[in-house]
């Protein structure tokens, strides 16, 4: 099945506002490497307008709400807005935008006494950068960028015998109440009446994905492939993860550690190491600073670039039982 894009944005406007406002600024987003929902870069001939919609509101992170007069006369911009609150009910987090488009506070109140609680921004048509400024500040809120993961990996390396126990015992639960979750929802799953007569219902799905996410006490948003995984692989992990935060893993334990979070039991590399979710990384270059801090937090020598791709493919074969290597 082919992965459903994941966008920074969802752009929630009025067609008025297009041409002399949101045209510019969705340019603005995709020229300085967001990706963005929105209708006319996104939807295609054929697509139905109703699911494009409601994928795009549920895959993004972040709603920006083009709040004018035009908006306000609008009933599917309406219908937006109340999928995009559900959304944040659901979800527990802020995550609608809203700027304020030749309007003001009584305007907006008028509309919707809910969003004046809402931060704004309040742009006349020519402030794009004004909007694009206020958002960027709001989206780097919330976003772990590499010079974030670089500074969490050097205080791991920097911490003292006692932050180290707490910091394992942390990880241990995170890793444990992940791997309960995950074979707790593939029962369910796999179970004859899990969707009653139905074969599938989004509905009844997200409910007891959140009741599992609930009881074991994880965030919504958690990436992980709910599949059956053996208790050895959890307590491979948790063995691996206890010697790197103690600087005692092996190179070959270190890349062993690494193909099982980011390819071999397909999870949430960056929860189970910093607690942060995977999806808040700002781009690769955070993502692959997560994983190297594997190495850089757990061995106090250098590495070589061709002792770091030798251990891998080891680490691919151990996996998969290609070789009899083993892992010291």
């Amino acid at each position: 099945m082919q992965e459903e894009e994941k966008f920074d944005f969802f752009i929630s406007h009025a067609s008025e506002d297009k041409k002399t406002f949101v045209k510019p600024l969705v340019k603005m987003l995709t020229n300085n490497g967001f990706n963005v929902w929105y209708d006319e870069l996104t939807l295609k001939i054929g697509d139905s307008l109703f699911s494009s919609i409601s994928n795009g509101i549920k895959n993004s992170r972040y709603a920006i709400l083009i709040l004018s007069k035009s908006f306000f006369s609008k009933q599917w911009t309406k219908k937006e807005l109340e999928t995009l609150i559900s959304k944040e009910v659901y979800n527990e987090k802020n995550i609608i935008l809203p700027i304020w488009l030749g309007i003001d506070f009584k305007d907006v109140y008028n509309f919707s006494p809910m969003l004046v609680d809402k931060l704004a921004v309040q742009v006349t048509n020519n402030e794009i950068e004004k909007a694009y400024n206020a958002i960027l500040n709001k989206f780097e809120d919330n976003v772990i960028t590499q010079n974030s993961v670089e500074k969490i990996v050097n205080d791991i390396i920097n911490f003292s015998k006692d932050d180290r126990k707490k910091y394992i015992l942390d990880l241990e639960t995170r890793i444990k109440n992940l791997f309960y979750y995950s074979k707790e929802f593939y029962e369910w799953y796999t179970s004859d009446d899990a969707f009653g007569d139905k074969d599938w219902d989004d509905e009844i799905h997200e409910k007891k994905d959140f009741e599992l996410l609930t009881k074991y006490n994880l965030p919504v948003g958690l990436s992980h492939n709910n599949e059956y995984h053996a208790d050895f692989d959890m307590k491979t992990i948790i063995r691996l993860c206890k010697k790197w935060i103690n600087q005692k893993i092996s190179l070959s334990e270190a890349a062993f550690l690494e193909y099982m979070l980011d390819d071999g039991i397909d999870t949430d590399p960056h929860f189970i190491l910093y607690g942060e979710l995977t999806k808040h990384l700002k781009d690769h270059h955070a993502y692959y600073s997560s994983l190297a801090g594997i190495y850089n937090a757990g061995i106090k020598k250098r590495i070589s670039e061709v002792e770091l791709e030798n251990a891998r493919s080891k680490a691919f074969a151990k996996f998969y039982n290609i070789d009899n290597i083993k892992i010291e």
